[in-house]
């Protein structure tokens, strides 16, 4: 992470890993863009492929959008970069940006791409921060504070954090979801960046580590 923003990210990352003796990690970021001014400059950077509605990645977002937010998805040939509608018809002036991916395993994420990226659009709304480790959590302490939703037996969320700007938290076996070689879980958190000020993380990441402490 090289770009002004990802520096203020990575900055804040270190600083309370450092304080709290724990080691979290950025996996995916979303930007909120005007296709008007940033669209064309976007489209420089590598060829886009329009996703079918058959595609799993199009078929993720069904899950989580509405139809109209989702009347068209794009994503940068090759790389863990997509872009969909997230404004009213019939203009739809603003679209949602997401690079995800980022600390995963085996995979080595774009960096030079990512920075590139991340330097057009400059406005950060949310990132996701990951924790990963060997040990299976805890679930049945996290439902002693929290009201747990389970997708299957290896994956669980938190819908409600009681906390404003940590909007969930996901759990799931991550030696099973990319197929590894060695046990590993992850406890992933969605945390909303107000006036996209990297600064605003302490307290989301703060409230996130008491709970990963729960488990």
């Amino acid at each position: 992470m090289n770009s002004k923003l990802l520096l203020s990210i990575q900055t804040e990352l270190n600083r309370f890993n450092l304080h709290n003796k724990i080691n979290l990690k950025a996996d995916t970021l979303r930007f909120i863009f005007s296709k008007q001014y940033k669209l064309s400059k976007l489209k420089t950077i590598g060829e886009w492929i329009k996703l079918k509605e058959q595609h799993l990645l199009y078929q993720k977002l069904v899950k989580r959008l509405t139809a109209k937010e989702l009347t068209s998805v794009y994503r940068l040939k090759d790389e863990d970069i997509y872009f969909f509608n997230c404004s009213n018809p019939p203009k739809y002036r603003k679209a949602c940006l997401v690079i995800f991916g980022i600390s995963q395993y085996p995979n080595r994420s774009n960096t030079k791409l990512i920075n590139k990226t991340v330097s057009m659009l400059k406005t950060i709304s949310s990132i996701d921060i990951c924790y990963d480790t060997p040990l299976e959590p805890n679930i049945e302490r996290l439902k002693e504070c929290f009201t747990i939703t389970e997708y299957n037996e290896t994956t669980h969320y938190i819908n409600n954090t009681g906390c404003l700007l940590l909007e969930k938290i996901t759990i799931y076996n991550k030696q099973a979801k990319n197929r590894l070689n060695h046990p590993l879980w992850r406890i992933e958190a969605t945390i909303t960046i107000p006036t996209a000020n990297p600064e605003y993380l302490y307290l989301p990441l703060k409230e996130f580590k008491e709970i990963i402490d729960i488990t």
